[in-house]
């Protein structure tokens, strides 16, 4: 190969995005994808195209996207009654958090703090 296909190939081949954040993203999608399915087809994401990967089970065709911008319509709303019954340290450290965070702001500024939310928005991975 000359010096030129060589360079082409490694624009063509390597993920450069432009935040690092897409980066983690896609590793993820990717380590997913390896690990729970069979005879995927691997897309290049080159701008024009966001599909990440397709595969056939013989039941169902599946396509995995990566949109970094993403719709307004998909949003999710995990209230902290949800995620309290999970005995996990983070999440219990963040439900202490809120709740301190709603004493304060009533002792403080007189306010409510609306605590009963524990995350909402669009996730960077639907699957």
């Amino acid at each position: 190969m000359n010096q030129q296909d060589i360079q082409q190939l490694l624009q063509e081949t390597f993920v450069y995005p432009q935040e690092e954040d897409v980066l983690f993203e896609l590793y993820w999608v990717i380590q997913l994808i390896k690990q729970n399915a069979r005879n995927v087809h691997l897309q290049v994401i080159d701008g024009k195209n966001n599909l990440v990967a397709h595969w056939d089970d013989g039941d169902y065709l599946y396509k995995v996207y990566h949109d970094s911008t993403g719709s307004k319509q998909i949003k999710f709303n995990i209230k902290t009654v949800e995620v309290s019954l999970h005995k996990h340290p983070f999440i219990s450290r963040k439900l202490s958090s809120l709740r301190k965070a709603e004493i304060l702001a009533n002792d403080f500024f007189g306010k409510c703090f609306y605590s009963f939310t524990y995350w909402s928005g669009r996730p960077d991975q639907i699957y």
